[in-house]
């Protein structure tokens, strides 16, 4: 496959959506984008907007890697490393429409390791992503570039990210400065390949940045409870980001932790 650096003029192209027609399931309930569909728009209280064409998930891969894979959605992009598309949502966040789309990398690998396609079977990837906000009405793409970052944390295992699971709901919830907790539903393995339920919880920062802050953050890959429960967002005092109990047939709870920028678990 042919890499190679795009030029700016190609920005609206890149940004047109291809293929699949919108899928958004009920209001706030977003679902996930599969490599080169759509992704559904996160409605909110109000009039509903009208539904926009998802940036292409190869241009979130250019976006975030500098290299076009000539339409691939995952490719080599330096010294034996490969990016993945994973997941694209649009959302509302401090008044604003946006479209995020999420990506994975895995690690570098050089000499005999690289020659021989060998798996480290304890390394995470990296996940990295691209969001873009809405553009003026009558403008010539729908979607203007924010910005991209090459890390806002690590996951998944043996070299792989973990797996989105369809048959679970991705969830969102506005904390009280403007920010946007999204759940996402994935399947986490160990070393042997057992796989059992998580969540992969990320925050979106719509605020100007200060120094060593991010877009978004990974706060971590939480177990799930098997069954169908529902996902309950617990206001804390004190606390902008609230407690998670993730139902079940066992309940499962969280607490954000400050100091290590992460959830901790809280189930007795």
């Amino acid at each position: 496959m042919r890499l190679r650096t795009c030029s700016m003029a190609l920005l609206p192209w890149l940004l047109c959506a291809c293929g699949a027609q919108d899928t958004a399931g009920a209001p706030g309930t977003p679902t996930p984008s599969p490599a080169n569909q759509e992704a559904p728009h996160v409605a909110d209280t109000h009039e509903p907007a009208a539904a926009l064409p998802a940036p292409r998930a190869d241009s979130v891969l250019y976006f975030i890697s500098g290299i076009d894979g000539d339409g691939a959605t995952d490719y080599e992009i330096a010294n034996g490393s490969r990016i993945h598309y994973w997941y694209g949502l649009e959302f509302e966040a401090a008044g604003k429409r946006y479209y995020t789309g999420f990506a994975w990398i895995t690690p570098e690998k050089y000499g005999d390791a690289r020659a021989r396609g060998e798996v480290d079977p304890e390394a995470r990837v990296t996940l990295t992503q691209a969001t873009f906000e809405a553009s003026a009405p009558g403008a010539r793409s729908p979607w203007t570039l924010v910005g991209s970052e090459p890390w806002i944390g690590e996951f998944g295992i043996a070299e792989r990210a973990n797996p989105i699971d369809p048959s679970r709901v991705p969830q969102t919830h506005a904390t009280p400065s403007g920010r946007l907790l999204l759940l996402v539903p994935t399947w986490s393995q160990d070393a042997t390949g057992a796989r059992s339920r998580a969540v992969e919880v990320l925050v979106f920062n719509p605020h100007e940045l200060g120094v060593d802050e991010r877009r978004w953050t990974h706060l971590g890959t939480l177990p799930a409870a098997e069954g169908d429960g529902a996902v309950a967002f617990l206001a804390r005092d004190g606390s902008d980001l609230p407690d998670l109990r993730l139902g079940g047939d066992k309940a499962y709870e969280y607490r954000y932790d400050p100091v290590h920028n992460t959830y901790r678990s809280t189930s007795r």
